[in-house]
């Protein structure tokens, strides 16, 4: 969303309860939207919720519509994050509706399209939850899948093929519209898949919350028919490219106040030029790093923090949870510091560790690696709902004239 790294804002995990987006980042809302773009944000925001200053509204996003947090039912519309209340908004107001969330979320991006000022250009952003865990997905999916006699990994096929359909008619949209030939689509994952919850991402190791292969690199695919060529990037692309690369690609001025850690890939997208890059940092909530520099991979575990077991990610957010989804106090142990090297030219699959055939180079790279984030501000944002001194989670349902500026926020403890 701002083409930085999140660990310059002191932020390596999901935003649970208090703070988001420090509000003096620029968004590629509010670069598209002074550019004179409608600019729509539909699906999962996650960049806080507590007071509204954090709501995409006030981050450059003309509409929004979906959930501030992340962890939602797909059919209640209630919040993990918010232990069980539901939120689900139009413009950051509370909103009740039936429906499947990929459902929902697809009709409203159709409806912007269709609806739109055609005398302005748009930027459409469209975050489905699926298949994010809950798992749960529309009947006449579920069929295509009776063959799988695995529960969970058959639903999580049917949400997959649900975003597909969703996909596709979006694309359909703008052929109807004639828009294809001016409207670039980009398609996107946020993180591997959590192989524990039905995602399988072999050849790659681990999965969501790890900084191995499995759990970082995704899948990426962009079609702008008449302007980008059919084939393979070889390219290193990274989630903080994109909006310098859709800043260029849409020939507006970027009005960053910060410099962008990302890099314009659009020469290599469209042109196959190869784009010199720096290194390119990565952290998870788990407390694991990565560090690309050329063909060198370093992954790091900090101490104090549990080992990833054979599932490779954490569980659902739920109160209590530990790691992998064990009640705290029974699942993993802390560690001592693992560090791992791969050529990850020759080894995507991260199966041959030659850390200990390049101890200076492992020196080198593992302080590397925290050099972007040295002096960040520490942002209070804790996993699964640590409570400040230990105890019970406590929650009262949202009371009447709580302040407006408070947001979504859910009053979770006894000393607030």
């Amino acid at each position: 969303m701002t083409g930085r790294s999140p660990l310059r804002f002191g932020m390596a995990m999901p935003i649970i309860d208090h703070g988001g987006l420090p509000l003096d980042e620029t968004t590629m809302g509010d670069i598209f939207q002074d550019a004179g773009y409608q600019t729509w944000l539909v699906g999962k925001w996650h960049l806080g919720h507590d007071k509204r200053a954090y709501f995409p509204n006030e981050r450059g996003w003309d509409h929004s519509y979906g959930s501030l947090t992340g962890g939602l039912d797909h059919y209640s519309h209630n919040s993990d994050v918010l232990m069980g209340v539901p939120d689900w908004r139009r413009n950051g107001k509370p909103l009740e509706e039936e429906g499947h969330t990929t459902d929902l979320y697809t009709r409203e991006a159709l409806s912007l399209i269709e609806n739109r000022d055609k005398e302005k250009p748009f930027l459409l952003y469209v975050a489905w939850n699926a298949p994010h865990t809950p798992l749960q997905a529309p009947e006449k999916y579920l069929q295509q899948y009776a063959h799988i006699d695995d529960e969970v990994r058959r639903t999580y096929s049917a949400m997959v093929t649900q975003i597909d359909d969703s996909a596709a008619a979006l694309i359909a949209a703008l052929e109807k519209e004639g828009l294809r030939r001016s409207t670039p689509a980009i398609w996107l994952s946020d993180n591997g898949g959590l192989v524990t919850a039905g995602a399988d991402n072999s050849p790659l190791r681990d999965g969501k919350g790890n900084t191995h292969e499995g759990g970082i690199r995704v899948p990426g695919l962009v079609n702008w028919p008449g302007k980008i060529r059919p084939g393979v990037l070889s390219q290193q692309i990274s989630v903080h490219d994109w909006l310098p690369t859709l800043i260029a690609a849409a020939g507006i001025a970027s009005a960053a106040a910060k410099p962008f850690d990302g890099f314009d890939m659009w020469p290599a997208i469209t042109d196959g030029e190869s784009v010199e890059r720096g290194d390119l940092v990565f952290a998870s909530l788990l407390g694991r790093r990565a560090l690309f520099r050329g063909q060198w991979k370093y992954v790091e575990t900090v101490p104090g923090v549990p080992a990833a077991g054979p599932g490779g990610g954490p569980g659902p957010h739920r109160p209590g949870a530990g790691v992998g989804g064990a009640p705290r106090g029974r699942g993993g142990t802390p560690g001592a510091l693992r560090q791992e090297l791969y050529d990850i030219f020759t080894d995507p699959a991260e199966s041959d560790n030659v850390a200990a055939k390049h101890p200076d180079l492992v020196k080198e790279l593992a302080a590397a690696s925290r050099v972007i984030d040295a002096g960040a501000p520490a942002i209070p944002l804790r996993p699964n709902f640590l409570l400040r001194g230990g105890g019970r989670f406590q929650r009262a349902d949202p009371l009447e004239g709580f302040p407006e500026e408070r947001g979504a926020h859910v009053i979770d403890r006894a000393d607030e």
